[in-house]
């Protein structure tokens, strides 16, 4: 099977396990994705909050909260190469075990320099078990069987979006910040012992791999994987779904960020604080089902521009609102951004390569995405420094309503490839 998969040639049928087995494997990295989010999200809201609460600059703020997209962004395009060969049940244990070190770091409550160092491993250890179950669930099966099982695996990693909100709110809530973030602790450790029982599919794995061996090939295959990439950024569709993305997960970084902080000094408590995170991605997901009809029937673009300007509404309506019951519906209406212009900008990015070219393809989108939440907390922090923290929301809406006119008046410029969804 490894010959098969380094050749370029799929693996005949027989070569995968029946699919009992199958169907075990994919409920394990369901849940290792699932819960990995759930630690990685009880970690990243009261990451902020405690910075607040010993009275960290929001300069400070910003530079963690973008710590954790640093590494990712360096890392994204070759880390692909280094699993291929080490395994990606290795990577998925070596990603959970930095998360474990990290949250335990956190545990005694340290200084601002050392949270930011929890950040960058923390974010180093996101990547690596994102990318490392995507393509464990990729090597896993037939590729006939691919969408089903993407579509469970894109389930649990909503459903882990999802509790962690309200699940850090209700610990930090109940017993501090040191309990919240050993609760972040014990998740990732769950999860590195339920990768030690994975079976390995990748296809270099489990062979004993050499420092000087991992070095080679990225110098090998990294300058490919550029020039490839290089040849998708001058299609209109991928300046399109990575100008969407990026637009979008630039003002998304608030939700981790000072959309945090403006409701805790609103006087809301962490629950109620997890709680309106939540409902933006409960929204979200609310509208995924009926995505595929919703294109059919009313367009990529309207929808995408629809979905931007309704985000827009509700993120800059935060400033004026005080309310749970107001605040709640802001979030519902952000929460319409992400329900459409995500998904449908993984698919304009996926018709634009060929079928043997797919992972380079989402390579290249992750590494795009990781620039605007690295640089987003960092430039809301310097706007709320220099003009106040409500005026935030506001910049914040400006993006996305400009990143609206500017999709709308482009919509000719990419027509034939919208017009394949």
């Amino acid at each position: 099977m490894a010959d098969d998969v380094r050749s370029g040639r799929e693996a005949p049928a027989a070569a995968y396990p029946d699919r009992a087995t199958i169907r075990k494997r994919l409920i394990m990295v369901a849940c290792i994705s699932g819960l990995q989010v759930l630690a990685m999200m009880i970690m990243r809201q009261n990451a902020p909050l405690y910075l607040e609460s010993i009275g960290a600059s929001e300069m400070a703020v910003g530079a963690v909260v973008a710590a954790f997209a640093a590494l990712p962004l360096l890392i994204a395009l070759p880390s692909g190469v280094v699993m291929d060969r080490i395994g990606y049940r290795s990577a998925i244990m070596l990603g959970s075990g930095s998360m474990v070190v990290a949250s335990l770091a956190l545990v005694f409550l340290p200084p601002t320099p050392v949270v930011m160092v929890t950040q960058l491993v923390a974010g180093f250890s996101n990547i690596l078990v994102i990318l490392a179950t995507q393509a464990y669930v990729s090597n896993m099966d037939d590729p006939s069987n691919r969408t089903h099982n993407f579509a469970m695996w894109s389930i649990s990693f909503g459903v882990g979006l999802l509790l962690g909100p309200p699940v850090a709110g209700m610990l930090q809530d109940a017993w501090g910040f040191a309990v919240a973030f050993l609760g972040a602790g014990l998740v990732s450790g769950v999860v590195t012992l339920i990768s030690s029982g994975l079976a390995e599919v990748a296809p270099g794995g489990p062979e004993t791999v050499r420092a000087a061996d991992l070095y080679r090939a990225v110098r090998r295959e990294v300058p490919q994987i550029a020039e490839f990439s290089g040849s998708l950024l001058r299609k209109p569709v991928v300046q399109l779904s990575i100008g969407v993305s990026m637009c979008v997960l630039f003002v998304i970084t608030l939700r981790t960020s000072f959309y945090l902080v403006h409701l805790e000094r609103l006087g809301f408590t962490a629950t109620s604080i997890g709680i309106l995170v939540a409902t933006q991605e409960a929204f979200a997901l609310v509208f995924r089902p009926f995505l595929a009809s919703m294109i059919r029937h009313m367009g990529a673009v309207p929808l995408m521009v629809g979905s931007l300007l309704a985000g827009g509404v509700g993120m800059g309506a935060v400033t004026f609102l005080e309310t749970f019951p107001a605040l709640l519906v802001a979030a519902m209406l952000a929460g319409l951004t992400p329900a459409f212009t995500q998904p449908i900008s993984m698919i304009l990015m996926s018709v634009s390569a060929p079928d043997d070219q797919q992972g380079t393809a989402m390579g290249l989108r992750q590494m795009g995405n990781q620039a605007p939440l690295f640089l987003g907390p960092l430039f809301f922090g310097a706007v709320s420094t220099l003009l106040g923290m409500r005026s935030v929301f506001v910049v914040a809406a400006g993006v996305l309503v400009v990143g609206a006119a500017a999709l709308y008046m482009a919509r000719e410029y990419v027509r034939e490839a919208v017009d394949q969804l």
